[in-house]
């Protein structure tokens, strides 16, 4: 009888750390997160494209029409359990370079400028033919196809 106890016991606070391990919350980092003692070390009008790129590695997004402006973006996200993610942290640098490739500007943002967007639920119309699956899995049934260059043959 005390052996059950025992049991149950150990059973009991087994399950209580499972219980209790399933809401830690899990931390997911994504993007390239630039720590201000790294920003400190590029000099405006001095710091070049190449000590930029030591420093804190390949840019995460180049603007589209040049190659003058670099973005460093990343954020920190949790979830626990099977909640949504929530949005910890988000940083986002842009450095700006002159023609010559030294660094023109830096800016810092951060998660004051992300939005949620919300997709819009509607269908894009598609052509042709509304068919069940029945129709799809049987519809060729007694219709040969001939191979090209096969025909009249």
């Amino acid at each position: 009888m005390i052996i059950f106890q025992y049991l149950s016991t150990i059973a009991a606070m087994l399950m209580l750390g499972i219980t209790l391990a399933s809401c830690t919350p899990t931390i997911n980092k994504r993007g390239n997160t630039i720590e201000e003692d790294q920003l400190q070390q590029i000099k405006v009008g001095e710091s070049t494209r190449e000590d930029v790129a030591k420093l804190l590695g390949t840019p995460t997004q180049m603007a589209t029409f040049d190659d003058k402006t670099w973005y460093y973006i990343g954020q920190r996200t949790e979830k626990e359990a099977f909640f949504d993610p929530q949005l910890k942290e988000q940083k986002i640098v842009t450095v700006e370079f002159t023609p010559e490739g030294k660094v023109a500007s830096i800016n810092k943002t951060g998660a004051e400028l992300a939005r949620d967007v919300d997709p819009i639920k509607d269908k894009t119309p598609t052509y042709g033919k509304d068919l069940t699956i029945m129709q799809q899995l049987l519809g060729n049934i007694g219709r040969p196809t001939v191979p090209k260059g096969k025909e009249g043959q």
